[in-house]
């Protein structure tokens, strides 16, 4: 995260949650980058899509803001997903380590997962859903 806002970290390498640039993203896209988790990604009020390609290190999302409408996860050794937001109409997990989906999104129109040969059983589908892969 830091390298993606570098002017919104302190001193003490802390997210600063009122910085601008926090406040008024809607797009972060990361691609192989060495992080190990999106911790503060929360803070981002207005983030509509979350990209992570082949960050292989990264194994921990503690949790999503309110406002995302697509998740795209992969080449990650993330074993689990937090609770997804409402507004989730697109995510794609793959090739992850991920064991199980939490609940899907009632709006969700597109579920990509694969490549996890770790994952062995999907949650219950929406009725949305018109892409599964």
């Amino acid at each position: 995260m830091k390298s993606e806002f570098p002017t919104c970290f302190n001193s003490n390498d802390e997210l600063d949650t009122a910085c601008t640039s926090v406040i008024n993203a809607t797009d972060i896209y990361m691609s192989e980058m060495s992080l190990k988790t999106l911790s503060g990604i929360e803070y981002f009020d207005k983030l509509e899509n979350l990209t992570c390609r082949n960050c292989s290190y990264l194994n921990e999302i503690p949790s999503l803001p309110k406002s995302l409408k697509g998740l795209d996860i992969l080449g990650a050794k993330i074993k689990k997903l937090p609770k997804l937001p409402s507004t989730l109409m697109y995510l794609q997990c793959a090739y992850t380590e991920i064991t199980e989906l939490p609940k899907l999104p009632a709006g969700l129109k597109d579920l990509r997962c694969y490549g996890n040969s770790n994952l062995i059983s999907l949650p219950s589908l929406p009725a949305t859903l018109t892409i599964l892969v």
